[in-house]
């Protein structure tokens, strides 16, 4: 409230408990972040080591996009989302034994790495 002569009362304090809220969330964001980061490096690897059968891919995608969901500062609509959940619905459509084709790999590389540049970006600011 405003005083008659314009000073103003002092904001009230939040206290211990919300610094510590506070540095636990950016704990458990720092964490989803490093989790996704490594989710990312993980698929990418196994494609790269030439292992392209479903029941070898999508694991690690699978693991990718729950990674991806915990990450809260990224919005609802973020592309590499998007990315990865296009590749684990098609990897769904195989059968465990199937392999990705030479083409389809180097387009699930190619999205991957482009979804991983654009989540790094987002980290940014």
């Amino acid at each position: 409230f405003q005083a008659e002569d314009g000073i103003r009362d002092q904001p009230r304090s939040r206290g211990l408990g919300d610094v510590y809220k506070r540095q636990a969330e950016g704990r458990a964001e720092a964490r989803a972040v490093a989790d996704a980061t490594h989710c990312f490096i993980g698929v990418m690897d196994t494609v790269k080591l030439d292992m392209r059968a479903k029941d070898q891919v999508a694991p690690a995608l699978g693991d990718l996009l729950l990674a991806l969901c915990k990450v809260s500062r990224l919005p609802n609509d973020f592309e590499g989302t998007k990315c990865v959940r296009k590749w684990v619905l098609r990897l769904d459509e195989m059968r465990a034994s199937e392999v990705l084709e030479e083409e389809e790999t180097r387009e699930f590389l190619y999205e991957i790495e482009n979804a991983y540049s654009t989540f790094l970006a987002s980290l940014g600011g």
